[in-house]
């Protein structure tokens, strides 16, 4: 910072008070840990507020309606059971798969979920709520399911091909693009049909 008034007392105040006034500001702390039972409903909610954030493209004919139907129902009749879906799996995390929330002063901000899909060690689902980005949330999420399968084997990823911002934080961490890219057949019918690509982070190199 630099600093145009070094010899006038009110500036050095007015400048002393701004100073304590950033180290009286509460300061985030962020906890990474296994999701339990009761978490599920927190899951689903950040689930659905990044999905309703991220993933409406009017280009891509992806509606804020289609999309809502899909994490919520038309009347919010998908709640609980997509409430129970996530309680399941959390409670039947194992070697194939898991559930990572990340708290920020104790309160739920993100997730990931790594998990085995079709022989495929996958990232999995990874949001953080909108409020909470550019705060390395994400960031300490994606490195917890990468430690989670350590870096002796290839990890792979969907991410849908109009988000940029996430494809371009997927390649900071060795992400790249394998080519493959998948269509959503069953979001097209309410309008929420998001076309993924494929990302793989390969394994470390064998030093034998």
């Amino acid at each position: 910072m630099e600093i145009h008034c070094l010899f006038d007392p009110a500036c050095i105040m007015t400048i002393m008070e701004n100073f304590t006034s950033e180290i009286d500001k509460p300061k985030s702390h962020v906890e990474i840990e296994l999701a339990l039972p009761e978490d599920a409903a927190d899951v689903r909610r950040i689930q659905a507020q990044t999905w309703l954030d991220t993933y409406p493209n009017s280009d891509q004919g992806v509606s804020y309606e289609g999309v809502l139907r899909r994490v919520e129902g038309v009347h919010g009749e998908k709640i609980a059971e997509k409430i129970q879906q996530w309680r399941e799996r959390i409670e039947t995390s194992g070697p194939d798969h898991a559930v990572f929330i990340a708290r920020d002063s104790g309160r739920a901000v993100g997730f990931v979920a790594p998990g085995i899909q079709e022989d495929q060690p996958r990232v999995g689902a990874l949001y953080v709520l909108p409020e909470a980005q550019g705060k390395g949330v994400g960031s300490q999420l994606l490195q917890k399911a990468l430690d989670w399968y350590g870096d002796e084997q290839d990890v792979y990823l969907h991410v849908a091909e109009y988000n940029t911002k996430a494809i371009e934080f997927y390649h900071k961490f060795g992400f790249e693009i394998t080519g493959r890219r998948f269509e959503d057949e069953d979001g097209k019918i309410i309008g929420a049909s998001i076309p993924e690509l494929e990302m793989v982070k390969r394994a470390k190199p064998s030093s034998s």
